[in-house]
């Protein structure tokens, strides 16, 4: 099929309705359903971590961690069927959990598994493009808790937990920085500290989250010991640079109505503020653009990262104080469920097949264009496919040219963007 158009409408649909048996569909999914309240069911997994100094952690092998990458993709696409089939290489499980009116899906370990990689939650129907992300859910008290009422108090799409204590694994990190949480001394992170440690699935889900939709927003909650000289609240981008859209200017401006008590650093603003400013943390390195979020600190921010630190008493401390945070994050984001059309945008633009085990074709069924420019990239952001295609011509990837992995792909014309996709190569 020629990317000019649709020549045969029948083609299409039957494209896609082989696509999807061999892909798999919720509707054939067989995982585990569970009707419960899911605040109380994480705030149980968080008190069943693991502690400090138990050496539960270790860090996936690469074929692991490529192989997480491709369930969390399929997990977005809603393709549980397959999520079901693949997450049991892992020692993991999917679980389909209705709570009230909403259903989420998540991804955690099975109950005999000794891989403590974390819980990550889906909310498929949600209408905030947000991740909730709580890296240190027992040294940072109750964030983990704040973290998973305001995910589902603000309807947001995707919640992240790690799988033990930030101490837990007496290993440093190869990534920069130094901290003395787990020790007397400043030491290197440890490698259980996911926010330090480019290797976790902590950090492979956020690759794919980003490159699955460049638009999300990453929400990150710490905790700190105040002192005198600090303010309630420390906001960062993980960078000195002020963003086009500064989301943090208005999440304060939101903390501030839910507690005119609050005081306030934000990094950008006050480059003289030095402590509890994250430019260490590898997921906010990553999503602004670090080539190297281990070593580097990223240069430039579209505001897509947020990192914020609290004392513990005015907004981690209780129920009450953690819905301070989630009505925050609510007001600052407004709901925006997706039309019909909007979720049906992604159909209309794919490789098939998919996976691509030799050469697979894109598929559109879009208005025609003289000229068009593909660009694919891989998880780290590097360009691994950029050409340009006239009219009447198809568009083909090969496997020869790219390793296996997840990437992603956008379309443009000189004047427009088309679409944007997802690519597992095998």
């Amino acid at each position: 099929m020629k990317f000019s158009g649709v020549s045969s409408r029948i083609g299409f649909e039957l494209l896609l309705l082989i696509s999807l048996l061999i892909m798999g569909s919720s509707g054939l999914s067989g995982q585990r359903k569970v009707n419960e309240d899911l605040t109380g069911y994480v705030h149980q997994l968080i008190r069943q971590l693991p502690e400090k100094v138990g050496m539960e952690y270790r860090d996936p092998t690469e074929e692991e961690s490529d192989l997480w990458a491709k369930i969390v993709l399929a997990l977005l696409e809603h393709r549980y069927a397959q999520v079901d089939t693949m997450v049991h290489r892992m020692d993991y499980e999917i679980l389909e959990f209705q709570s009230g009116n909403q259903v989420y899906y998540l991804l955690q370990k099975t109950e005999e598994s000794d891989n403590y990689w974390g819980t990550y939650i889906f909310q498929p129907s949600a209408c905030r493009n947000l991740i909730i992300q709580c890296p240190h859910p027992i040294k940072d008290r109750n964030t983990g808790e704040e973290g998973i009422r305001a995910f589902v108090k603000a309807n947001a799409f995707f919640y992240c937990l790690p799988g033990t204590n930030r101490c837990n694994r007496e290993v440093a990190s190869p990534c920069s920085g130094t901290t003395s949480v787990c020790s007397s001394q400043k030491k290197a992170f440890r490698i259980s500290d996911v926010a330090h440690n480019d290797q976790s699935l902590f950090q492979m889900t956020t690759k794919v989250l980003h490159a699955f939709d460049s638009t999300l927003v990453f929400i990150q909650l710490h905790g700190f010991t105040k002192r005198s000289t600090d303010p309630y609240v420390i906001l960062s981008n993980g960078t000195t640079k002020k963003p086009e859209n500064d989301y943090i200017v208005r999440l304060a401006d939101a903390l501030k109505q839910t507690d005119g008590q609050l005081t306030f650093k934000i990094a950008h603003e006050d480059l003289s503020w030095k402590r509890l400013r994250g430019f260490t943390n590898v997921q906010g390195r990553l999503v602004n653009g670090s080539p190297d979020p281990c070593q580097q600190e990223a240069d430039q921010s579209e505001g897509l990262f947020i990192h914020i630190e609290q004392e513990r008493l005015r907004l981690r401390k209780d129920s009450m104080a953690w819905d301070k945070m989630a009505k925050a994050i609510e007001m600052s984001f407004p709901c925006e469920p997706l039309s019909t059309q909007e979720k049906t945008n992604r159909q209309k633009l794919f490789f098939y097949p998919n996976p691509l085990r030799i050469a697979s074709r894109l598929e559109m069924d879009i208005s025609p264009y003289h000229i068009v420019h593909l660009q694919l990239f891989d998880l780290q952001g590097r360009t691994r496919i950029d050409k340009w295609y006239s009219d009447g011509e198809e568009i083909y990837v090969n496997s020869v040219e790219l390793v296996a992995g997840v990437y992603y792909f956008r379309l443009m014309t000189p004047d427009n963007f088309l679409g944007w996709g997802t690519l597992v190569v095998e």
